[in-house]
């Protein structure tokens, strides 16, 4: 059992951290194709980031020049820095061919110094001990994990697998864990004794901690008061997504719903956890959802979301519409969502729902 606990704890910190590292240049989505030549036609960025252009499908040595220096500049390796509020063309000439980058900077809270990001996670939970048969204990564990508990021992009046009990916990349909919580953990693991009653211990780590955890909720309850939600389902959906987008920068670092609300700044998995829990607190159903997307860096780790109006879910990538200044992504179907692909995980929950 302790063989099989190390391989899970290693697979939820693998998978953790993949979205650790979730798609850092969602700053635009748009790329241009020609002739099997990739390269970016737009980028947004927020003064003082940089982000290092490239232009995939044809070997040889890139040229890159701007027009305005003053609003972006660009290194001979591609690496475009914004520098003031404004439009710039970035070009990269290869093999007597011009790709031409249109580049937009914007005074993002980013760029101005205010987002500074907390380090959520530090600090430390409590020790509780649950006491009864599996099925009381998988309800209870649910809720020792929302309140950030970091020691739980599991005192069964019965024999059990823990490495089954385990697995039911986490699992997506279950939804003995909620989503927040799931992308909330860092890492965890467990131990186990039986003989004629089991006992589990787990050590739970978390990306956000109790205090914090507390201080959001707090935030998100005096926040969503404040937004006076009315009209009809869609209208409520629309007044979370504007505010999302209104009061939080793409910010490299912030993997947190915290992050997202109060510091102002996040990434990607943040924008998603924030929407969640926003949707969560207005009576909506929603859930988190975890793959890859083909961003402006190409494919990579991404995070979004699908939200329920009436009887059919849709999808939503709140990231992705701050970061082009768009409602491309604001409850669109399966077949107006592209370049978005859920992982097996998410594919299970997804599987199930009555999708548009």
């Amino acid at each position: 059992m302790k063989d099989l606990g190390r391989y899970l704890n290693k697979f939820i910190t693998a998978a953790l951290i993949c979205l650790a590292v979730i798609v850092t240049s969602v700053y635009d989505g748009h790329f241009n194709t020609e002739a099997k030549i990739t390269y970016i036609k737009t980028l947004k960025i927020a003064r003082g980031n940089s982000y290092k252009l490239t232009i995939k499908g044809k070997k040889g040595k890139i040229k890159w020049s701007t027009n305005k220096k003053k609003v972006a500049t660009v290194s001979r390796g591609g690496k475009v820095t914004a520098k003031a509020k404004g439009t710039a063309k970035v070009t990269g000439k290869l093999a007597n061919k011009k790709y031409i980058t249109t580049v937009t900077v914007y005074n993002g809270a980013s760029s101005s110094g205010n987002v500074r990001l907390t380090d959520v996670s530090s600090g430390s939970g409590d020790s509780v001990t649950i006491n009864g048969d599996s099925a009381s204990a998988l309800t209870q564990l649910g809720q020792a994990i929302a309140n950030r508990d970091t020691t739980i021992t599991v005192a069964l009046n019965e024999t059990a697998s823990a490495g089954q009990l385990t697995s039911q916990l986490f699992g997506v349909s279950n939804n003995y864990v909620n989503d927040y919580d799931y992308f909330s953990l860092r890492s965890y693991s467990y131990s186990a004794t039986t003989s004629d009653t089991t006992t589990i211990t787990y050590n739970i780590s978390y990306r956000i901690t109790k205090s914090y955890n507390d201080a959001f909720k707090s935030r998100l309850k005096s926040t969503m008061a404040s937004l006076h939600l009315s009209g009809s389902h869609r209208d409520k959906i629309k007044k979370i997504h504007d505010y999302i987008v209104n009061h939080t920068d793409y910010v490299d670092g912030g993997y947190t719903a915290y992050n997202a609300l109060i510091d102002g700044g996040a990434v990607c998995e943040g924008y998603a956890l924030l929407f969640y829990e926003m949707c969560q607190e207005a009576g909506i159903d929603c859930r988190v959802v975890s793959g890859t997307a083909y961003g402006s860096r190409g494919e990579g780790n991404h995070a979004w979301n699908v939200v329920k109006d009436g009887d059919t879910w849709y999808n939503m990538d709140v990231t992705w519409d701050d970061t082009t200044d768009s409602m491309n992504y604001f409850m669109k179907s399966n077949s107006a969502f592209p370049k978005h692909y859920p992982d097996s995980r998410s594919n299970t929950f997804l599987n199930g729902l009555n999708r548009a």
